[in-house]
């Protein structure tokens, strides 16, 4: 499930929020955009295990990461 979200801290603004199911619904990814571009946090029972930056690419594949982590495709 996507959710879009706009508050952040530290300057950075939540762009999407995408939660997990089944075997993975603990797994919950958001897409962030500082200065610098976009990236990824991956959070498994709200612990953060990843931080993917793709500051060079756009928001679709920094969503396409965050997407692909909530259905086991990407690990921490």
């Amino acid at each position: 499930m996507k959710e879009h979200v706009t508050k952040g801290k530290h300057g950075a603004q939540i762009r999407s929020s995408i939660q997990g199911g089944g075997q993975y619904s603990d797994r919950k990814a958001l897409v962030l955009k500082n200065a610098e571009g976009f990236y990824v946090r991956c959070y498994d029972n709200k612990d953060l295990v990843k931080r993917v930056d793709v500051y060079k690419h756009t928001e679709r594949y920094a969503e396409d990461v965050a997407e692909n982590y909530v259905l086991g495709i990407l690990n921490p």
